[in-house]
């Protein structure tokens, strides 16, 4: 039996939650008809200050994790797939910006042999993505293709449908708002295969939680690594979440080529402005 699991990392988006966590939901009929007979939605309350986490855990359907406090973007996501029980993993945000009613066509771009399909805001369909973000994105993708000969769009898209096992080839990720342009530049790197899907992009709802200010905080990579004798030694913000169990066996935690560790981190979702590393799970 397929089973798709969805994440939706949310940081103080009490306003928003239940509605795009209903359309997650909504969709199970759809889902079905591509060959996902069961979905899971998890939702990763990321210490949020307002009522959240109260919100979510009232949603039938929906089984939620919480953040004693905030870690970020790519640390919520990472807890939501080390607690995912499908063989299909998928994610968007919390603040309705990404349309769930696509996640049938990203399904069955991966039940047909992709590993990793991208819902692209990039690729033809109606997005209102600022036009800063925009030019990033766009930047950001040429260079990966340019330097990757695998046509990327949206390195940066938050609506996602990955294979469990692409993980072990892509970690480690940041805690950050990085964590989608990384995945994006590993998988190529890692050469996984890649598909795009054209989606609609929308206004978030509420307030938007990115920052003018210039972050000069390197983003953290949760990657607990083990000595030859076993014993585990961690860096600061190490997770267990972070890494699958095969990857912390072998200690491979080197970074791909093209210094993404110095373009992706001051480029957090490609030109969303610079954010603070504590804060912001929406772009």
């Amino acid at each position: 039996m397929t089973v798709l699991s969805i994440v939706i990392p949310a940081y103080n988006e009490e306003d928003g939650i239940a509605e795009i966590a209903n359309r997650v939901l909504a969709v199970e009929p759809a889902l079905r008809k591509v060959g996902v007979e069961r979905l899971e939605l998890l939702i990763v309350d990321d210490g949020s200050r307002d009522r959240t986490a109260e919100v979510a855990s009232s949603i039938r359907g929906v089984s939620l994790i919480r953040h004693p406090k905030n870690r970020g973007y790519g640390a919520a996501l990472k807890t939501g797939f080390s607690k995912a029980s499908g063989e299909l993993i998928g994610f968007l945000d919390a603040d309705g910006t990404y349309p769930p009613e696509y996640f049938p066509q990203l399904c069955q771009a991966a039940l047909e042999g992709k590993d990793l399909v991208i819902g692209s805001r990039m690729a033809g369909a109606d997005s209102k993505m600022p036009l800063m973000r925009r030019v990033g994105n766009f930047f950001f993708a040429n260079l990966l293709t340019l330097l990757s000969h695998q046509k990327v769009t949206d390195s940066a898209s938050g609506m996602r449908v990955f294979r469990r096992e692409i993980l072990e080839h892509v970690y480690p990720l940041p805690d950050g708002l990085n964590l989608t342009p990384v995945m994006s530049t590993r998988a190529v790197h890692e050469k996984i295969r890649i598909a795009e899907v054209p989606i609609p992009y929308s206004e978030r709802v509420g307030r938007s939680k990115l920052s003018v200010v210039i972050a000069t905080r390197q983003p953290s990579f949760s990657a607990p690594t083990r000595l030859a004798t076993g014993t585990r030694t961690s860096s600061r913000n190490t997770s267990e979440n972070s890494m699958p169990p095969s990857i912390v066996r072998s200690g491979r935690t080197s970074m791909p080529w093209l210094s993404i560790g110095t373009i992706s981190q001051v480029m957090p979702r490609c030109f969303g402005t610079s954010v603070s590393v504590r804060t912001s799970i929406s772009q």
